[in-house]
């Protein structure tokens, strides 16, 4: 029990000083609260909102941290309790570093709400891209600096530091040489998303595959298709391979539809019913219409039709809309346009013998 008591009474300014910090910071915080409350309601909505909202939980930190360190100068603690004034400033560096990546996440949240604004949705998929990628970066800026800051505040960490830097080209180069490809794909990455030919939400043809982009990261592009399957391709894939880009198509998209129609088919007459379904269809781009015999068989002609809509999922559905309607129109009023097979059929009596010629 004596024992305690003595800890306590050498300890009585370290813990007095904690204590004062502690009441003091949180008296602090309330009070900026009310002030900035007062004279200003930020919401989460605006700038300011979201800076507030980010640092208003590092500052229950910050403050009483700022606290104790002044009482640790004030009070010469800080050469009798060194301890204390490094765990000060690692908890600082913590705090701070809490706090920015805080402010990213907010940032994010921000621009998810910005949906509500006027803008296109290929220049906002543009934007999440960017404003993704930016956050990445950044966040892991912030945590090698905090742990640089974190580490230096211990002396052997420094030396340490010393002989690395003594050694740091040969150990360089062996670096840069064993993460060449890393690097490669890095920047390359980098690039790729930067001058940004694909976005979040951009619609895309690669191979056989058709999807919508779900998630682009420094590695990876995540693709859900038209069946929801995920398809994740690594990003060297879109740099080696060719692809289609069907969402920044700025005049719309073209799509063809082919037909076998009989011989005494009235092209014009399919030429108005197919000018009947496009005008009342809602996925036409009211532009692109045409209808042309592109082929000749021996029993039939091929029918090519070209229709036009602003995207790639109203063109799939422009197509089997018109597909449908067409072939519909077809059985009910001209049926006659159906596609036959003929079989030519000579005068075999004049080949066949006669009962005479066979002696009967």
């Amino acid at each position: 029990m004596l024992e305690i008591f003595n800890l306590i009474k050498h300890n009585l300014p370290l813990i007095e000083a904690s204590l004062a910090s502690l009441v003091l910071g949180l008296i602090s915080n309330w009070l900026l609260y009310k002030l900035i409350n007062k004279y200003y309601v930020p919401t989460k909505l605006t700038p300011m909102g979201i800076i507030f909202s980010a640092l208003r939980r590092a500052f229950y930190f910050i403050l009483p941290l700022f606290y104790f360190s002044f009482f640790a100068s004030w009070l010469n603690l800080s050469t009798t309790f060194h301890v204390s004034e490094i765990l000060v400033k690692i908890l600082f560096t913590i705090a701070f570093s809490l706090a920015a990546i805080k402010l990213l996440d907010y940032i994010d949240i921000w621009l998810e709400r910005k949906r509500n604004l006027q803008l296109k949705e290929i220049n906002f998929g543009g934007l999440i891209t960017k404003a993704y990628l930016l956050k990445r970066i950044l966040t892991t800026v912030i945590i090698f600096i905090s742990l640089s800051l974190i580490l230096l505040n211990f002396p052997s960490v420094k030396e340490v530091g010393k002989g690395i830097l003594i050694s740091a080209t040969v150990v360089g180069g062996i670096i840069a040489f064993a993460a060449q490809k890393v690097f490669t794909n890095l920047f390359s990455g980098l690039d790729f998303i930067l001058n940004r030919p694909i976005s979040v939400g951009d619609t895309i043809a690669i191979g056989s595959e058709v999807g919508k982009i779900e998630r682009i990261t420094l590695n990876q592009i995540h693709l859900r298709t038209w069946d929801l399957r995920l398809i994740i391709y690594p990003l060297s894939y879109f740099n080696e391979n060719s692809f289609q880009n069907l969402s920044h198509a700025e005049y719309g998209l073209k799509g063809t539809i082919y037909l076998f129609v009989d011989f005494s088919t009235n092209i014009d007459n399919l030429r108005r019913t197919l000018n009947a379904i496009l005008e009342q269809s809602l996925f036409w781009d009211k532009k692109t219409n045409s209808l042309q015999v592109v082929e000749v068989t021996e029993n039939n002609m091929q029918i090519r039709i070209v229709v036009g809509a602003k995207d790639f999922g109203e063109l799939w559905d422009l197509r089997c809309e018109v597909r449908e309607k067409l072939i519909s129109s077809i059985q009910q009023k001209f049926p006659a346009m159906l596609p036959k097979n003929y079989i030519r059929l000579e005068n075999i009596n004049s080949k066949l013998p006669s009962v005479s010629d066979v002696g009967m």
